[in-house]
């Protein structure tokens, strides 16, 4: 699993071209896609990981508070209070390991949205280098 901002660092090492090797950029496309959909896989695995870790959550932390858990939970975290049951979901948004939860499963859907817009990235460059490739036979005054 790598960070964000190591996958910009990759995308903004590798999308980019030069003008002078547009034979060899049009042929690393399938490498660059190659690469990003494995990344793309990776990271929407472990969201989908996050996401499942989160329901479980949830379900423990609404079985808390509606005095369901098991009562080792109780000894180990004692819930002071008595919830009412309008009042569950509130104690559970306001739960710091939900909101903690949360933030992870929204970090990596923020990271597998943006190695979706690399790959869709990598499908534009290709008719960018191919516009390159026009305007430099015209330029050049090849037919």
């Amino acid at each position: 699993m790598a960070t964000i901002k190591e996958i910009e660092d990759l995308a903004a090492n590798d999308l980019p071209f030069r003008l002078d090797n547009l034979d060899i950029e049009a042929s690393n496309n399938p490498r660059l896609h190659s690469r990003f959909y494995k990344i793309l896989n990776t990271e929407t695995l472990v969201l989908r990981n996050f996401e499942h870790e989160l329901a479980k959550l949830l379900l423990d932390k609404f079985e808390y508070y509606a005095g369901k858990a098991d009562p080792d939970v109780y000894v180990k975290e004692p819930l002071d209070k008595i919830v009412l049951k309008t009042d569950i979901d509130r104690y559970i948004d306001g739960d710091a390991t939900v909101i903690r939860q949360r933030l992870r499963v929204e970090g990596q859907r923020q990271k597998v949205k943006y190695v979706e817009s690399v790959i869709k990235e990598i499908g534009q460059r290709r008719w960018d280098i191919r516009s390159a490739i026009d305007y430099l036979k015209f330029k050049n005054g090849v037919g």
